[in-house]
C-alpha cells in the first residue's frame, strides 16, 4: 500500500509538471478566434482546476479575447 501511495504522488507530480509546461506558454500576444478566425488579444492569465486520475490539479492558462465576436477563449 505504501508503493502504490508512492507511485501516485509521483505520477501525480508528472502530470501537473506536463499539464504546467503545456498550458503555460505563450507564444504571442495574439492568437486566432475559433468561432470567427479574427484576431483576438491576450488579456490574462487564467486559472483553472483539473481533475485527473491521481487528483485535482491547479493549472494557469492563457486567456484570449476576440473584439470582432466578443468571444474569449483558452487555446
Amino acid at each position: 500500500m505504501r508503493v502504490r501511495r508512492i507511485e501516485q504522488d509521483v505520477l501525480r507530480e508528472l502530470t501537473e509538471e506536463m499539464l504546467r509546461e503545456q498550458t503555460g506558454k505563450r507564444s504571442s500576444n495574439r492568437a486566432a478566434c475559433p468561432q470567427c478566425n479574427g484576431p483576438a488579444r491576450y488579456r490574462k492569465q487564467s486559472a483553472q482546476a483539473l481533475a485527473t486520475l491521481f487528483g485535482r490539479v491547479r493549472i494557469t492558462r492563457a486567456y484570449f479575447h476576440c473584439p470582432h465576436c466578443q468571444q474569449g477563449f483558452c487555446p
